[in-house]
């Protein structure tokens, strides 16, 4: 079931439109998905979730779905903007494994772009000694090298996050910088995007300070 989201967002001169869900549609959306999952008569005993984005979802997700135990699992695959590791770093794994070993296990992440923290992480999971990996995104790009199992929403827009804004803003400014961006022009689009005049404030100053 497609849901009504508000409206994307796009500036001129930049290609990307922005999408930005609050708390409210992504309780639904959730919930939207555990009813998929429900109604394949899914039950697993446990939910692996990747490390940030996941995580706040996860909870969601698992309470519908009545999942008894969540671990998480963070992979890394940038070291900085644009700066590609050459291999996946785990910086958070999962112990003891047999957290997982011979259990039908959830994977959810947050949004499936590239999709591959998903490919990485089943076959992690695979070696671990999980004995079935099923996966779900809450949203999920056509551009994906893997579709989920399950998902809530397909998109082509970025997913700003309400539990990432100050993320969102660090990387954005980086990004509207090189683009020849001005300062006042950045403040008027982070606004739009629903973050908060003393949130900026409060980074301009750091930003000052430093």
């Amino acid at each position: 079931m497609a849901l009504h989201f508000s409206s994307s967002v796009s500036f001129p001169d930049d290609k990307i439109s922005y999408f930005v869900p609050n708390w409210d549609e992504l309780m639904e959306l959730s919930f939207q998905l555990s009813l998929q999952i429900s109604e394949d008569r899914q039950f697993f005993p446990v939910m692996v979730t990747l490390a940030k984005g996941g995580l706040p979802l996860a909870r969601i997700l698992a309470d519908f779905l009545q999942i008894p135990f969540i671990v998480s699992m963070g992979v890394q695959f940038y070291s900085g903007v644009d700066e590609r590791f050459q291999m996946p770093q785990i910086y958070q794994d999962i112990t003891p494994s047999d957290s997982i070993r011979g259990k039908k296990v959830l994977l959810f992440d947050d949004i499936a772009d590239t999709g591959e923290s998903l490919i990485f992480a089943t076959e992690h999971l695979k070696n671990l000694g999980a004995a079935e990996v099923v996966t779900a995104a809450l949203f999920y790009k056509e551009r994906s090298k893997v579709m989920p199992d399950y998902f809530g929403q397909q998109t082509t827009d970025w997913v700003v996050f309400p539990f990432e804004a100050i993320e969102t803003v660090r990387y954005l400014s980086t990004v509207w910088d090189k683009s020849g961006v001005p300062a006042a022009e950045q403040r008027q689009r982070f606004l739009q995007l629903g973050l908060r005049e003393h949130w900026l404030e409060a980074l301009e100053k750091e930003k000052g300070s430093a």
